[in-house]
């Protein structure tokens, strides 16, 4: 297992705007070297939670092993803050690539796999991994979606984000990123998950890409690293390349969904084109145009892709701050109760912006104490978008954006427990339609203008058209809020800036009565069509779009409502009595839905703190219980280990008392199960001649040195008994250990041997002694062995006779004869003495009484044969029988005895 062990100082950063800004300022001069530098190979983010451990090993389960992998794979998962994880050295079984635990600005390498570690936020940042104090308490922290957040920025379309197993909605708000910076997104398939919170939530978002099983995943990531998306050249020279591919494409949006994007930036409008192209892997964009004109279907979804945005409650929190404190009081300034403030949201997306303006402007009227006539018009081109914005419902991960005042106070947590609902009272305050803000005529009478976030993805010249447009459309001296990248460009001597780096700009009024945007060629010369601008209603090629009660909300709001909710009855006391009363009855009901609202927010804090500790516990027990089978796996396996070398252990603790043994300990020790427990002292082992095991075992326990006794435990049965020490891990000494070997063969043969061996000494100094020329020669004639008894017959010394042959001692005309030998003892193992002749060293002939005997190995297979020699000049016929008799008996003797 490799761990990073470097260590740096944290970053000083103050908390997760840093990373959902875009990185501040420094983000967008780092844009472009981000785009050419750091995209090299893909980096996959994986988030989960519990259930994390075994999809994070299905997933990797997928991956080839020892192969080049082009990509990266950061793992995020909620962990508990001061328990030391083990989640790398689980996730390294399932994978060749190294394994690291982040450390504090590491680069991140191809084929390697990143992990996070407890306790800590992660960021990436120009190919860092930057690690960060959590900014939120325990229970409300989203490190998936700080992460996924961080690598959209980082990656852009090379960016991948996975979301697995888990509870709550963590890494649904990072995917967004991921999706509109044209990167790809996966979520677990619901039937796979162990908990399917976070999965359900990412596909409820309608961002996913592909919904698969973890152990699929993998492949379908390999193919679309694979594809071209990643490899692209740099941005203006795939346009240089595909210009009219890409009008074309234009074209079939236009003619689909009558939007026209070719004034849009091209950059933005090719990334999304890109990642359509990934997700059906098509490597080329005239292939892609093809594609779409067979596939109507396709148009659409691309249609959506470009128009999804990131967006969320309060997005760009200081801004909204300065919002509230400096605009948002001045739009009552000399209001009557009956007075309309209006504003207008245009580019919505999915409405949490034009919401967020909303509560603002109620809280404000809360108070003033005072109700006034609000209307927020939301509108967008994106139909769905706008669906979704009518009808108010969002994902459980709007927690992360909203104080819990807020939530508790406008939201009501949907039945399900995974999305929340805005309550009416804001709802009915807001008016979404299906607008182009390009070509769609605009609205009038407008107090403040939030435009947040629309125009980066416009080209200049669109950009020179919309600003005059939102000057018309706005009252004298109204606001124009814009997003943290936008400016008001050319046209700023049209506004006057109140704040600019929360980019909130006021309607200047023309020095000498001629407007000012006559010069932007929006509005025409003619002083009557000027005149009659304020009076035109702007609406009526929009109002179709909207439902049938928003139709009348609309129409109500430009119109006005009638005079009255009556003439008084009663006298004025009557009245300011009746009032007092109300008044009263108010405030009882204030305090109670206060303190409803504190206890609410108290328990759903408790709440959020018990799920998130719930979640790392899951992902700790999951840990635990991979570690649980391990030793199961391994007692099982050391248990078959033990019977299967039919070694019998028994195992002691400090108080030499019995903790376990082996089924074959019971042969030796009497032993039972119910014998746990007791001191080893009080069992009677089946020793023969040995008492001292207690003595023995506390001496090892003492000295720590193993000891190794021989004992018997019948007259057939010996064992070599091992006293051990019992070291724990630690190196923490916690009893003995006691092995019995069953050496009984080894010990009968070792007696056999003994016996053996000392005849066999007597027998060599018999041979060594002997008169006779006793010698071994191998199948091929070549002389083995050669006694001194030979040396005095034939004259050679034993050195020269190891050299020889036995064809060297024939005399020739007895060569096949002799040579026959062999043959017979094939089939006999001695063969009767006969009379020969051997040639000496001095050439003369030495005629021999010979004894032939067979070696023979165990599979009584031929291997060598041995004779015995004797002269038989001047010795008397019946001397030289018997001399030879009792030669040949002794000398078979002895070869039977090797053999």
């Amino acid at each position: 297992m490799k761990n990073s062990k470097k260590k740096l100082s944290e970053p000083a950063l103050d908390d997760k705007n840093r990373i959902d800004q875009n990185y501040g300022e420094h983000a967008i001069e780092s844009q472009k070297i981000s785009e050419n530098t750091n995209g090299n190979f893909p980096i996959v983010g994986i988030g989960a939670s519990a259930g994390g451990l075994a999809a994070f090993e299905a997933f990797f389960s997928g991956l080839p092993f020892n192969i080049d992998m082009g990509m990266a794979f950061v793992l995020v998962q909620h962990l508990v803050p001061d328990h030391k994880s083990i989640l790398a050295e689980l996730i390294q079984c399932s994978t060749s690539m190294p394994v690291y635990v982040v450390a504090d600005g590491v680069k991140v390498k191809r084929d390697c796999v990143y992990i996070i570690p407890p306790g800590r936020d992660i960021a990436l940042l120009n190919g860092d991994l930057l690690l960060l104090e959590p900014s939120e308490p325990r229970g409300h922290r989203k490190p998936i979606d700080l992460f996924f957040q961080s690598l959209a920025q980082d990656q852009k379309n090379q960016a991948f984000g996975i979301v697995l197993s888990g509870t709550g909605s963590d890494g649904t708000f990072g995917i967004r990123a991921i999706k509109a910076e044209g990167g790809i997104v996966m979520a677990q398939s619901r039937d796979s998950a162990e908990y399917d919170g976070m999965p359900n939530s990412a596909i409820a978002s309608g961002l996913v890409d592909f919904i698969l099983p973890p152990a699929q995943m993998s492949a379908k990531i390999m193919s679309l690293v694979e594809h071209t998306f990643v490899k692209l050249p740099s941005y203006n020279e795939a346009y240089s390349k595909t210009d009219s591919i890409f009008k074309k494409i234009c074209i079939l949006i236009r003619a689909q969904t009558g939007h026209d994007f070719s004034q849009y930036k091209s950059r933005t409008i090719q990334r999304r084109i890109d990642r359509r192209m990934a997700v059906h892997l098509i490597d080329s964009s005239d292939k892609y145009l093809r594609y779409l004109q067979e596939t109507p279907n396709e148009v659409e979804e691309l249609f959506g892709d470009i128009l999804r945005g990131v967006t969320k409650f309060f997005r760009d929190p200081q801004a909204f701050k300065v919002l509230e404190e400096e605009v948002i009081p001045k739009l009552f300034v000399n209001k009557t109760p009956d007075s309309k403030i209006r504003v207008w949201s245009p580019g919505c997306s999915t409405g949490e912006g034009a919401y967020s303006i909303a509560i603002l402007l109620q809280e404000h009227m809360d108070t003033l104490k005072e109700n006034y006539t609000v209307k927020v018009f939301g509108t967008d081109i994106d139909r769905r978008a706008i669906a979704d914005a009518r009808a108010g419902i969002y994902s459980v991960s709007i927690a992360d954006h909203l104080s819990p005042e807020r939530l508790s106070r406008f939201f009501t947590l949907e039945p399900d427990g995974a999305n929340y609902r805005i309550n009416k009272s804001i709802r009915n305050m807001l008016i979404f339609s299906v607008q182009d803000v390009i070509k769609d005529p605009p609205f009038s009478k407008i107090d403040l203008i939030s435009c947040r976030n629309l125009m980066i993805y416009m080209s200049e010249e669109l950009k020179k058209k919309l600003i005059p447009l939102f000057y018309y459309a706005l009252k004298p001296k109204g606001f124009l809020f814009l997003g943290s990248l936008e400016n008001a460009g050319d046209c700023i001597d049209l506004f006057e800036t109140l704040d600019s780096k929360s980019k909130l700009y006021q309607r200047k009024e023309p020095a000498f009565g001629e407007p000012h945007i006559r010069r932007f060629g929006l509005i025409p010369v003619s002083t009557s069509m000027i005149a009659l601008l304020p009076h035109v209603t702007p609406k009526a090629e929009i109002i179709k779009n909207l439902s049938s009660s928003d139709q009348k909300e609309l129409l109500r709001s430009d119109t006005g409502q009638a005079e009255d909710d009556e003439k008084a009855a009663d006298t004025g006391e009557i009245i300011r009595a009746l009032k007092q009363e109300l008044q009263a009855k108010d405030e009882y009901r204030q305090a109670l839905e206060e303190e409803l609202a504190t206890s609410n927010e108290e328990l759903s804090s408790i709440n959020e703190e018990l799920q998130s500790v719930n979640e790392e516990l899951a992902a700790v027990n999951g840990e635990l219980q991979v570690k649980v089978d391990d030793l199961i796996q391994s007692n099982d396996d050391i248990n078959n280990l033990l019977a299967g070398t039919q070694i019998a252990t028994v195992f002691l603790n400090h108080k030499l008392e019995i903790l376990s043994f082996t089924p074959n300990a019971t042969k030796i020790i009497n032993l039972i199960q119910g014998d746990i427990g007791r001191p080893v002292g009080h069992i009677v082992p089946n020793f023969v001649g040995y008492n001292l095991l207690v003595q023995d075992a506390e001496a090892v326990l003492k000295t720590l040195i193993p000891k190794e006794i021989e004992v018997k435990i019948s007259e057939e049965k010996f064992y070599t008994m091992r006293i051990l020490p019992y070291r724990t891990q630690k190196n923490v000494i916690k009893g003995v250990v006691i092995n019995f070997i069953d050496v009984t063969e080894l010990v009968k043969s070792r007696e056999s041997r003994s016996s053996v061996h000392k005849e066999l000494l007597r027998l060599a100094v018999a041979v060594k002694d002997s008169h006779d020329a006793i010698t071994v020669q191998d199948l091929d004639g070549h002389i083995l062995a050669w006694n001194p008894g030979a040396v005095k017959m034939y004259g050679f010394n034993e050195l020269e006779a190891l050299t020889m042959n036995i064809r060297d001692f024939i005399p020739e005309d007895l060569i096949s004869e002799e040579m026959e030998v062999i043959n017979k003892l094939s089939h006999d193992k001695v063969l009767e003495p006969y009379r020969t002749r051997r040639i000496a060293r001095d050439g003369t002939d030495v005629e021999i009484w010979m004894t032939a005997t067979a070696l023979r190995n165990k599979e009584e297979k031929l291997y060598a044969v041995a004779t015995t020699e004797r002269s038989i000049e001047g010795v008397d016929n019946d001397i030289r029988e018997m001399i030879m008799e009792k030669s040949w008996r002794d000398w078979n003797n002895l070869i039977l005895m090797s053999v």
